[in-house]
């Protein structure tokens, strides 16, 4: 039973309560504010007691206990309180066995007391409570546990507790079933933003490289600021150690989160590397009325698998971040940014941007023609660096300066509207192949006509809206083997297409109204045969309103072939049980582009070319993803990815399965088997089940699960 519900008793009040003490040598005025409610009181030289229970009040204090002995002299204002006390002072409620309390010095002693900010429980044999509102906890314990006797807590000779939810203490021990496992040198936290436990601990087992324990001990929380240390011991390879830092301002404009790490191990693809670390960093900041922007990021890695080894935490990979710059101005009519990116990593191929500094205005209307107008300009020193220990490349760099202009005129001749526009694209490189400057220009044409069409009964809404689009992309007045090619933005080619295709929207009539399918079928038609003709289908329905289908799927006209066909289906069956099931398959000319209708590559290169590149690559892969809680406090997750058919690489088949509890005192336990192909490895991690969510723990146990 909550230690709370065992002192939280009504009193009820007999006409023997006194407001105040008509003796009282003092005027009554000095003491305003304070009643004195006690239950069958005795009174005797300005004593005033009872065993029955009673109840004190007084500005920003409040006292209920069964014996009260409450005493109004000229020398003393005191009470003297046990049997089941409950203290409310400033912004804590405590409860103990016995209080003093001076009114006139505003400090108490409450022997055996605690407090609560769940899931926080603080305590101690003595806690004083002193005049400027701070209290102080002698021979004090921080814990999660409700009874008295816990199975876990850090104990402190010395705690201090401040009115701001502050506490601060020395010289902790970690204590297990009453057995110190651990000491900490500090703690300075926030207990209100104290969401996770201030030490974290997992263990793993197996593997090629053996066991590994970890540690995470947040020994500093103050205000918006956070503080970690971070210890790992991998038991055939070696100790690691570092700090993480997490800083949010008041207004939530400003942000810092750093990671620093050094181990001194090896990873499994690096089994003489010795000295390994990771230092990243991101930071978010708005300024000068949130017109401007800053946001920065670095991540600095011994090496390419350093990513996913710091993370460790299953199938997962981690790839490491960039190192760049980006800070934006907007103003009402004009935007402007400037942007720096550089390479830390030597295993990275990377376009560096030395910088880039990009213009555009707002969209303008000529006059009264209805033309709107846009322009962009991007001014770069662009040196695109490979990877070290890529062969037959040779870096390159080369000054950059991109315009971009664009009219437009939308019309509306009801129902179809019309969208016709022109337009060209200027860069000049300052560098080539050649060793000599180049001018690319390209100009477009184009134009947009849609369209949209609906019925309506009393069960279905359907809604039909025909597009059509033809874009022309005249030849660049340079050849693209001439000049760099630093991304997609420099793959200028002739190129004339046509693009068909309808979408339909069926809405089910009901309280709500819900979406039951989602279709967009369109192709892509070339002039002169350049790129492939396509035809392409992307379909979402609901076949149940738990149950949600989602198809993405590609038809190559000339190979007779599925070009792609992605498969995914969610299902959440009820707050217990959920599902995922998808399936995904690519042909070897289904290129990987990061714009899929982009298509001047195709254009550019031949087919024989592209099938022979990287950029082809066929796969199938089928990714399975399940949770079961099947108990209020067990649960169990299961995933998996198989992958097959890939031209160069084997077929792989990886899994993990996940079985989560809750033990007493809000800890949360997470065993897990990861089976991958280079190893299996069994993992357990420790934590706490926040009163607040907490994305960074996975699966909380008390919130229903929805893929």
């Amino acid at each position: 039973m909550r230690i709370f519900l065992f002192v939280a008793f009504a009193f009820s009040l007999s006409a023997g309560e006194i407001e105040w003490l008509k003796d009282d040598p003092k005027p009554t005025e000095e003491a305003r504010g304070i009643q004195v409610n006690l239950r069958n009181p005795s009174f005797e030289n300005g004593v005033l007691q009872s065993t029955q229970g009673g109840v004190i009040t007084a500005p920003r204090f409040r006292l209920q206990a069964q014996n009260v002995i409450y005493t109004k002299t000229k020398e003393l204002h005191t009470i003297e309180a046990e049997g089941c006390i409950m203290v409310e002072a400033g912004e804590y409620l405590f409860v103990g066995d016995r209080l003093e309390y001076d009114f006139d010095t505003e400090t108490g002693r409450l022997y055996n007391g605690r407090t609560a900010q769940l899931p926080w429980y603080v305590g101690g044999e003595v806690i004083i409570l002193n005049a400027d509102g701070s209290y102080t906890i002698e021979n004090a314990f921080i814990t999660t546990s409700e009874t008295l006797n816990s199975d876990w807590k850090i104990n402190a000779g010395s705690v201090t507790l401040n009115k701001n939810r502050q506490i601060s203490a020395r010289d902790l021990y970690g204590q297990l079933f009453r057995m110190n496992l651990l000491w900490f040198p500090s703690l300075n936290v926030n207990l209100s933003s104290l969401t996770d436990a201030p030490i974290r601990f997992n263990a793993k087992w197996g593997g090629k490289q053996g066991g590994r324990l970890g540690l995470i001990y947040n020994f500093f929380n103050v205000g918006r600021f956070k503080a970690f240390v971070r210890l790992d011991y991998r038991l055939n390879r070696g100790p690691g150690g570092g700090f993480e830092t997490y800083y949010l301002s008041e207004d939530h404009k400003e942000s810092l989160e750093t990671i620093n790490y050094i181990a001194r191990d090896n990873a499994l693809e690096l089994p003489k590397e010795r000295t390994r670390y990771r230092f990243q960093g991101v930071y978010r900041s708005k300024v000068f009325d949130d017109t401007t922007s800053i946001f920065a990021t670095w991540d600095k890695l011994s090496d390419e698998y350093m990513a996913t080894d710091y993370n460790d935490q299953g199938l997962e990979l981690d790839y490491p971040g960039r190192t760049e710059l980006l800070i934006r101005r907007q103003e009402e009519w004009w935007i402007t940014e400037l942007r720096s990116k550089v390479r830390l990593n030597t295993f990275q191929t990377v376009k560096q941007e030395l910088p880039t500094i990009f213009i555009t205005h707002k969209p303008s209307v000529l006059g009264r023609s209805g033309v709107i107008w846009e322009n962009a300009l991007e001014a770069s020193y662009l040196d695109f660096t490979y990877e070290n220990n890529l062969s037959n490349v040779s870096d390159y760099n080369s000054t950059r300066l991109d315009y971009l202009t664009r009219l437009y005129r939308p019309f509306s001749l009801f129902p179809v509207k019309i969208t016709p526009e022109i337009g060209g694209t200027s860069i000049v490189y300052g560098n080539s192949p050649n060793n000599n400057s180049k001018t690319v220009a390209v100009g477009f044409l184009g134009f947009n006509v849609n369209s949209s069409f609906h019925h309506a009964n009393n069960y279905f809404k359907h809604v039909v809206m025909p597009y059509f689009e033809w874009n022309y992309f005249s030849g660049p007045t340079v050849n693209p083997d001439e000049h760099y090619i630093f991304d997609i933005d420099d793959g200028l080619y002739r190129l004339e297409s046509f693009k068909v295709g309808t979408k339909h929207d069926i809405i089910a009539r009901s309280d709500t109204l819900k979406r039951l399918l989602e279709v967009d079928l369109y192709t892509f038609l070339f002039i002169n045969r350049t790129p492939i003709p396509k035809l392409y289908l992307d379909l979402t329905t609901r076949s149940i309103p738990t149950l949600t289908h989602r198809f993405t799927i590609a038809y190559d006209y000339q190979q007779e072939m599925l070009d792609q066909f992605n498969w995914r289906n969610d299902w959440t069956i009820n707050k217990n049980l959920a599902l995922s099931l998808e399936y995904r398959h690519r042909s070897p000319y289904a290129y990987r582009k990061c714009v899929r209708d982009n298509y001047m590559l195709e254009a550019f290169r031949s087919t024989s070319q592209l099938l022979h590149s990287s950029v082809s690559d066929r796969r199938d892969t089928l990714l399975f993803h399940a949770y079961w809680r099947f108990h209020p406090l067990y649960a169990l997750e299961f995933t998996s990815r198989s992958g097959w058919n890939r031209r160069h690489e084997p077929n792989y088949s990886e899994y993990e399965v996940d079985l989560y509890t809750q033990l007493k005192s809000h800890w949360l336990v997470k065993v897990s088997y990861q089976h991958t192909e280079e190893d299996d490895r069994v993992a357990i991690y420790f934590t706490l089940l926040s009163s607040q969510p907490n994305k960074d723990k996975g699966i909380n146990l008390l919130s229903p699960v929805e893929f």
